[in-house]
């Protein structure tokens, strides 16, 4: 490798580490700043990362943040690594006491988006595939809800903002205010149950997982085919749940 193109990684390397350092978009003044760059030398580098979606350029502002490719590829390295490692027990605890499918999700903070970075299979034959490392929205489905609904405010309307219709049905959120209330009735039962809002034919509940400070990672979800859903057994399966998320949460430092 010549000096040019190892100078040339060492800003890339450096350049990463500023987007993901900063709580803000930034622009491209800021950047040079930081790194004491050349501006030309930043936006030739920015581009760059753009064309691959390792970074994504606001349509409205000359400012920069992390791209979709970037949080894929973050979220692939950190469900390899610690918590996937630390929630596994924990997801194998409800699937041997219910014998159905546990999938562990991880909140984007970067795309207010979320995705199930890992799961534990039941020996049911009738079960539904898990897809991971694919991003989805907050609105729809336990995962997406039992995420959002312990979220600060300005998060939550942001997410609302966004419109997303459900995956499974095409429905759109009706009332705010309703929608409002639910989160809150979430927050004060500690999981959500949800219906075919995100795959048709599909039950799953949610409970959220945070780290060491209260932030939310995500959450531990459980998914159950409609026609082997038992609505007497809602208790039993979200008493299972949080209690393994109350072990887990444990294990990560909060509370």
């Amino acid at each position: 490798m010549t000096a040019e193109a190892t100078g040339t990684v060492a800003r890339v390397v450096r350049l990463l580490q500023c987007l993901a350092d900063v709580d803000d978009d930034v622009s491209i003044k800021d950047v040079a700043g930081r790194l004491n760059l050349p501006p030309s030398t930043v936006h030739r580098l920015l581009n760059l990362l753009a064309d691959d979606g390792i970074v994504e350029r606001s349509a409205a502002r000359h400012v920069y943040r992390p791209g979709l490719e970037l949080v894929r590829i973050s979220s692939l390295i950190a469900s390899k690594t610690r918590l996937a490692d630390v929630a596994l027990p924990f997801m194998r605890a409800v699937v041997d006491a219910c014998n159905e499918v546990c999938m562990l999700v991880r909140y984007l903070p970067a795309t207010r988006r979320v995705m199930v970075v890992s799961s534990v299979d039941s020996s049911n034959p009738l079960r539904y595939q898990v897809e991971r490392f694919v991003p989805h929205s907050l609105l729809w489905g336990a995962t997406g809800r039992s995420t959002l609904a312990f979220l600060p405010p300005e998060i939550v309307d942001a997410v609302l903002d966004e419109r997303d219709l459900s995956p499974a049905t095409g429905d759109r959120i009706a009332s705010r205010d309703a929608f409002l209330t639910e989160l809150a009735a979430i927050r004060a039962r500690g999981y959500v149950l949800t219906q075919g809002q995100k795959i048709a034919g599909a039950v799953g509940l949610g409970a959220p997982i945070f780290d060491a400070g209260g932030g939310v990672l995500g959450g531990l979800c459980i998914t159950v085919p409609q026609v082997r859903f038992d609505p007497r057994s809602e208790q039993t399966l979200a008493t299972l749940l949080l209690e393994q998320v109350a072990a887990l949460n444990a294990a990560l430092g909060h509370g």
